[in-house]
């Protein structure tokens, strides 16, 4: 979810190959937002991965077995 927020200039480094699609690809005034968009992406999945692997030790801690449905039973306990 791309939001409007505060920009900083940073340098990175890039694969060529890279370099070369997003020009090819993505017009000039929409490079940033489209670099910021993957890296958003990644960040979420990374998250939910190290999240998912939490779980699974934690699940492998517990002296009895938990399902996924208790699991997210548990989870949403309290919300609307």
């Amino acid at each position: 979810m791309l939001t409007l927020s505060k920009r900083r200039r940073v340098n990175i480094m890039l694969d060529v190959n890279l370099i070369d699609s997003l020009n090819e690809l993505v017009p000039a005034g929409d490079r940033s937002d489209v670099i910021n968009q993957a890296i958003e992406e990644k960040m979420t999945q990374l998250s939910r991965q190290k999240a998912s692997e939490f779980m699974e030790e934690m699940r492998k801690k517990l002296k009895h077995k938990t399902t996924t449905r208790q699991i997210l039973k548990d989870i949403r306990y309290g919300r609307k």
